[in-house]
């Protein structure tokens, strides 16, 4: 009875030394791939932290050009519309600024004229002529 005893002792020591070799190897594989997957995924966090770093730097200049040509955009439009009146409200309607503007023509004509014929007429009687 003593030699069952012995040998079941002397079995179970065999089993747990067996146990404990393969705990101690799977633990010591866990604890490698544990560390490569560590070791992976601080890299990674590093690296999208310098994205996240590049990103908003990116954006601030970007928001910084978008500010600068805003202002540029609203300077423009009020400056726009300060010149407005003067542009399209000149406080004449649309035939009294055709015949101001054909008048102009006309003494545009009048000059040309005179100025053609002023070696025929002297410069005193330039007008005088039936051409002008």
């Amino acid at each position: 009875m003593l030699e069952v005893i012995q040998s079941d002792f002397e079995r179970t020591i065999k089993e747990t030394e067996k146990a404990e070799a393969k705990a101690a190897q799977d633990h010591y594989v866990f604890m490698t791939d544990t560390g490569v997957s560590l070791g992976e995924k601080q890299t990674a966090t590093k690296e999208k932290k310098r994205q996240l770093s590049d990103t908003e730097d990116a954006l601030a200049e970007a928001e910084e050009g978008l500010k600068s040509e805003v202002d540029l955009i609203n300077n423009a439009i009020t400056e726009l519309l300060e010149l407005q009146p003067a542009c399209v409200n000149t406080g004449m309607t649309h035939e009294e600024r055709q015949e101001a503007r054909q008048g102009e023509i006309d003494a545009l004509h009048k000059g040309l004229c005179i100025l053609e014929n002023m070696a025929d007429y002297g410069p005193g009687g330039a007008g005088a002529g039936d051409k002008c």
